[in-house]
């Protein structure tokens, strides 16, 4: 759509919202960030950002905003940087701008100080981020500017009860971004301690931030996340540090594990000690780092999984070390110490299948079985390595009564296994049918059910399935079409008279009128006319249902 034209296409109550906003003056900035491109932020209820690209002529190529408003495919924030563009587009306003540097490189120096110093006196972020920039490498200073421009972030970004809402993590985190930027030039230049205090520090703010903000999209922890990876690439190159720096940094790793702020956050405190262990070279540093590992096991805190999971992990790190160190007798007999713990007991069935050894591998699979009777998970974690034991070993029959188990627990992936082992249709067809009865009756494999009758082309099944739930037919119905036609629409008829009877808003209207088209795709014209006429005799006195209803096209 164009500028000139675009509310046309809108719907007239967003329109409107969106003039009020422009001619109040919500648009409160607008920039060009490249040709046609443009980023502009709105004030509503909170501010929103709003991303606009046009072609050549004019045209609403894209548009996006980051508002919560789901009603439709544009907002009134969107629809307020339209009409800003098109008053732009009025007054000549798109004629080439010099570019920032452009008008920065023509100002004195002087004239830049008094610019700089406007801008910090105007915002706190501002400020912390030019002292940051011009602050010594490796001094005090550096670091304690480092959490000042975090936290004036995490505070520009907070409410005013120090809270920050999920809209608004992404900004309140952009100081810790910016900080990261320095570890990694100071590992450049190698000042390694020196990043790594930096790092260490953003992980720190990043913790405290996620006591006092809605994280749902994970945005605090990917800044820690990240800050981890950046300690990984670290120490996996580790090579042409000098050893006696190697040292500080194993040392320094250790020593941040033990720091209170991680408290309840026991998965950050094992990935410092992982990356501690990757520069082990002594016995030395192998006790330093076995300390660690048991002063982290014997202050972890929260329930019993907490603590069971953290020496699960520390007892798969230590079999790592062994392995590496020690060689495969050594470490294959710490594996068998510590068979309890799921993970390295899947280590050794793993190990086990790869040296062809499927006798141990299916021993392993049935005593973990047994032992994890009541965790139905890691009863059927043990069940498929028993199964690839079968399978790669040609023990048909137990692959088949295995297989079958897992099928209708809903594990579709082994059907086609299962049906390779059949060379007779008959012995096959008898099989099937005992797997779909089955299916059929188990909470957890619909969908499995409905795959394989759709693999199997097993269509009046499929349909008498679809029958007992009419909201099915959204799924099936292009299966089913070819065969059913007659029966497809009847079966959307009876589903649009439900969902409409469920129907108690706009949104609920609009999804009800959606079906009513789907009926219109598959050939039900009549049908469609038929029961959209029905539904508006039904229901007199819901104005916005009959609205939604009066938009389908006959």
């Amino acid at each position: 759509m164009n500028l000139s034209d675009f509310a046309r296409y809108i719907d007239p109550a967003v329109v409107h919202r969106g003039k009020e906003y422009a001619s109040k003056g919500r648009v409160i900035s607008l920039k060009s960030f490249a040709e046609r491109k443009y980023t502009s932020v709105v004030r509503g209820n909170e501010d929103y950002e709003v991303y606009v690209e046009l072609d050549d002529e004019g045209n609403i190529m894209e548009s996006e905003c980051d508002c919560p408003y789901d009603f439709g495919p544009v907002c009134k924030h969107q629809v307020a940087v339209f009409l800003e563009l098109k008053n732009r587009e009025a007054v000549g306003a798109s004629s080439p701008e010099p570019s920032l540097r452009q008008l920065l490189e023509a100002e004195s120096k002087e004239k830049l100080i008094e610019l700089l110093l406007s801008i910090a006196s105007d915002s706190y972020t501002a400020e912390e981020r030019i002292r940051i920039h011009l602050s010594k490498r490796g001094a005090d200073q550096e670091l304690d500017a480092c959490r000042r421009l975090i936290r004036s972030y995490i505070d520009t970004y907070s409410d005013d009860h120090g809270f920050v809402s999920w809209r608004n993590v992404s900004r309140a985190v952009e100081g810790a971004e910016i900080v990261a930027e320095k570890a990694l030039s100071a590992f450049d230049e190698e000042e390694w301690l020196h990043g790594l205090a930096i790092l260490f520090c953003i992980i720190e703010e990043m913790i405290e931030l996620l006591q006092s903000a809605d994280d749902s999209d994970g945005g605090v922890g990917i800044v820690i996340e990240s800050c981890l990876e950046s300690i990984f690439k670290l120490v996996q190159d580790h090579h042409h540090i000098p050893a006696e720096e190697r040292l500080k940094i194993f040392r320094r790793l250790l020593e941040e594990t033990h720091q209170p702020y991680y408290g309840g956050w026991s998965d950050w405190q094992l990935a410092l000690l992982e990356a501690a262990g990757a520069l082990i070279e002594s016995e030395q540093m192998q006790h330093q780092w076995d300390d660690a590992a048991d002063s982290l096991l014997g202050h972890t805190s929260g329930s019993n999984w907490s603590r069971d999971y953290t020496d699960e992990r520390v007892t798969v790190l230590r079999y790592g070390q062994i392995l590496e160190r020690s060689g495969e007798e050594q470490a294959k007999a710490y594996l068998y110490k510590h068979l309890h713990f799921p993970e390295i007991r899947e280590i050794a069935i793993r190990a086990a299948l790869e040296q062809g050894d499927t006798e141990e591998a299916i021993r392993l699979a049935e005593a973990g079985e047994a032992q994890d009777q009541g965790l139905p998970g890691l009863v059927y974690r043990w069940k498929k390595y028993r199964y690839e034991a079968y399978h790669r070993t040609g023990q048909v029959e137990q692959q088949r009564k295995l297989g079958m188990e897992l099928i209708v627990n809903g594990e579709y992936a082994y059907y086609r296994s299962v049906k390779d082992t059949f060379s007779d249709e008959g012995e096959w067809t008898l099989y099937l049918q005992d797997m779909l009865d089955q299916l059929e009756q188990s909470p957890r494999g619909e969908h499995t059910y409905t795959q394989i009758l759709v693999e199997e082309e097993m269509f009046a099944r499929l349909l008498e399935h679809v029958r007992k739930a009419p909201y099915r037919i959204e799924s099936f119905y292009e299966q089913l079409l070819p065969h059913y036609p007659e029966e497809v629409k009847a079966l959307f008829v009876a589903y649009i008279e439900f969902r409409a009877d469920q129907s108690r808003d706009r949104r609920d209207y609009a999804d009800v009128c959606r079906i009513i088209r789907m009926l219109q795709q598959v050939g039900g014209q009549k049908e469609a006319f038929t029961v959209t006429q029905k539904l508006l005799t039904k229901f007199p006195r819901r104005p916005a249902f009959r609205e939604e209803l009066g938009k389908i096209r006959f």
